[in-house]
């Protein structure tokens, strides 16, 4: 077989088996396969999903690789979340002023430190 044939054959099966899958549902699937190499792209329901489509890409013989680009689709509650909505990257009330407040003022030995 030819490295076009292979190819053929593979995205094939991948799709086969992918599409094939009643427990998984990814929306415009699709499939590229070059040098053996298999790419998949579309929207998945879930990451479960998406990675049980990787995991069926990689068990195709003769594949020799797979680049799941496949995208998780955003759901409802991601839709309402505000982009800035969470609380880790803020840091909590009067953080500054007390880490402010542990610091001490340079001082050379000998000299008594600054009262701020």
């Amino acid at each position: 077989m030819s490295t076009e044939e292979v190819d053929i054959y593979l995205k094939e099966r991948a799709t086969e088996l992918i599409e094939g899958d009643a427990t998984i549902s990814i929306d415009n699937l699709r499939i590229h396969a070059e040098t053996g190499v298999l790419r998949l792209a579309g929207e998945a329901s879930t990451e479960s999903d998406r990675d049980r489509a990787g995991v069926l890409a990689r068990s195709v013989r003769g594949s020799v690789a797979v680049a799941n680009d496949i995208r998780v689709k955003a759901t409802e509650t991601d839709r309402d979340r505000p982009a800035d909505s969470s609380s880790a990257d803020q840091a909590p009330d009067g953080w500054v002023e007390n880490y402010r407040d542990t610091q001490s003022t340079p001082h050379r030995s000998g000299e008594q430190k600054d009262q701020q």
